[in-house]
């Protein structure tokens, strides 16, 4: 289940986000993440796939903005590949706590501005602990296969084993406070970065308690972070706050911020428009609607966890579709 996918990925993430000629120049297989041009112009936006959450990058001049940091170690790959754009990250943005999203931190909050709703900075003081203390001696190898068994693509250049073995070895000098954000939003928050505006909403308990939209007007980007798992089974931390019908009150809310053809940046999955936000609605309706059955039907919640919608069948991570049914069903069951 993604229950403890998610725990391992909050382990083990911190165990356990024009472009100059160079990047033109440079062979995919050559790079870490697999990035995806969203706007070639200037600013220039792309996105980073691969081990973790889906970051963003938005790149103005010789400033970058990003959003989302992927997992421990690999905010310094992220670093270093976005300074082979020509631009050094001066902002910082945590769409929610969870270590696949917040792992790299440490790599930015010494020289950016990191920004996240206020829940976020406790939460990944205490994920920081357990996990800094469980990476200790940790190879390589071991890493990368770790975040692999949570279901990350993880590809480890040379490049990236040597920024990795440098963070194992520094972890003397790492604390959990590098973690943290440095400054934090309780509602709403607009600045400017890398040549753009930024427009960042907190939104009701959807996938956490601390979940916010990012919103790129002027470039007509939303990040959704992981309000949105496009073609995925998605996890619903509980444990933070989180539920479906919160979660479908959130995406509504991100549909009205945006065009059909917005460019839309899901935590997890291909990037989509405003239909993809529609889909992710869709999937929690369709679950629930078989859950209700189910329990008017008088089924258990053993037997609930245990049934294969025929809707939602080629979703990606199916071992998370039993823990999607077993929340819906004790959210509907709560209200008797």
């Amino acid at each position: 289940e993604f229950v403890a996918t998610v725990a391992r990925a909050a382990s083990v993430a911190l165990l356990p986000n024009p472009f100059r000629s160079l990047w033109r120049t440079r062979r995919a297989a050559e790079t870490t993440f697999r990035w995806e041009t969203i706007t070639p112009a200037t600013p220039a936006a792309r996105v980073a796939f691969g081990s973790g959450g889906n970051a963003l990058v938005v790149i103005g001049g010789n400033e970058a903005l990003l959003i989302d940091r992927k997992v421990a170690a690999f905010g310094q790959v992220l670093d270093r590949e976005v300074r082979d754009f020509g631009a050094t990250i001066r902002s910082v943005i945590n769409t929610h706590h969870h270590g696949d999203h917040t792992g790299g931190n440490d790599a930015f909050t010494r020289t950016a501005q990191v920004v996240a709703h206020t829940r976020v900075k406790n939460r990944v003081l205490a994920d920081a602990r357990d996990a800094l203390a469980q990476l200790r001696g940790a190879s390589v190898d071991a890493y990368a296969a770790g975040l692999r068994k949570s279901g990350f693509d993880v590809t480890i250049t040379a490049e990236a084993r040597r920024d990795i073995e440098r963070f194992i070895g520094a972890l003397d000098q790492v604390t959990p406070e590098t973690f943290a954000p440095t400054l934090t939003l309780d509602g709403e928050r607009e600045f400017r970065a890398a040549g753009t505006v930024v427009q960042l909403q907190h939104v009701t308990p959807a996938h956490t308690d601390n979940d916010v939209i990012a919103w790129l007007p002027e470039l007509d980007i939303l990040h959704a972070g992981d309000l949105l798992f496009n073609e995925h089974h998605p996890f619903i931390d509980v444990s933070a706050g989180a539920t479906t019908l919160g979660w479908d009150r959130a995406l509504a809310s991100a549909i009205a911020m945006v065009k059909p053809n917005t460019r839309i940046i899901a935590g997890h999955g291909p990037v989509t428009d405003r239909a993809g936000l529609q889909r992710q609605r869709d999937y929690f309706n369709r679950v629930r609607e078989t859950v209700g059955a189910a329990i008017r039907e008088g089924k258990r919640r053993s037997e609930v966890v245990a049934l294969q919608p025929r809707e939602v069948a080629d979703y990606a991570w199916p071992d998370l579709l039993g823990h999607v049914l077993g929340v819906i069903y004790d959210e509907l069951t709560a209200k008797r």
